[in-house]
């Protein structure tokens, strides 16, 4: 008995000590996490809203909900938005910044984080080798080979103001033009082979706030024009 009690102690204080420090690292870490956390985002609005000057913004949805958002200016004019996109797909939560411009156009997407299962879920972040070799003995001196992922890369040309749906069969990858042009034309995606339920994901993640994109577009619109009137 005396030894069962002893070993609850011992047991205890080792948990006390050991969520102790637990406690102390996160705090310490904690800051830079989210400094970290927020550069990637930064990144990659930067990346989806090409050429334009960034510019942080906030509103409120219906709800009352606050959404942060950012605004693409190009010569001080509004030219784009980026918004943050989640959604649980088949063994993690996929986020993204997706691009617009003002007609509800994509113009931009990048995954900023997903734990999908490797060599499926985890290729909707995949380079094609293909494409990374050749990056690197095309490329001249001084010139920048931008590497995009295939499964990503789709989605541009696409539009918001009507749902993305996901099409199970030959993948975009290897497509030929006539084929992925059909599939813009649809504002369809290819599905991954073997991941259906990660595509459909991303494909939702910006269904689900579709309307609440192009409300928030709509009103800074509405507020330029007024803006414009007045001047």
């Amino acid at each position: 008995m005396k030894d069962i009690i002893r070993f609850c102690l011992v047991l205890g204080l080792i948990t006390t000590i050991a969520g102790f420090f637990l406690g102390l690292v996160y705090s310490y870490t904690k800051d830079k996490i989210a400094s970290q956390e927020k550069e990637k985002t930064l990144g990659a609005v930067k990346t989806v809203l090409e050429g334009m000057e960034v510019e942080e913004a906030t509103a409120k949805d219906k709800s009352g909900k606050e959404i942060q958002y950012w605004k693409g200016k190009v010569n001080g004019e509004v030219k784009g938005f980026a918004f943050v996109v989640h959604k649980y797909g088949y063994s993690s939560d996929v986020k993204g910044i997706v691009g617009v411009n003002k007609d509800g156009e994509i113009v931009g997407f990048e995954i900023t984080f997903q734990l999908e299962t490797p060599a499926l879920g985890t290729r909707a972040a995949e380079v094609p080798s293909n494409d990374y070799i050749w990056g690197i003995f095309s490329k001249k001196k001084g010139e920048k080979h931008v590497i995009k992922p295939w499964f990503q890369e789709q989605f541009i040309g696409l539009t918001i103001n009507k749902p993305i749906i996901v099409v199970k069969g030959t993948e975009w990858l290897i497509m030929g033009p006539q084929e992925r042009e059909m599939l813009k034309e649809s504002n369809d995606i290819s599905a991954i082979s073997g991941a259906t339920i990660t595509s459909k994901a991303v494909a939702d993640s910006m269904n689900d706030v579709r309307d609440q994109m192009l409300d928030l577009i709509k009103a800074d619109s509405s507020n330029s024009n007024n803006m414009s009137e007045k001047m």
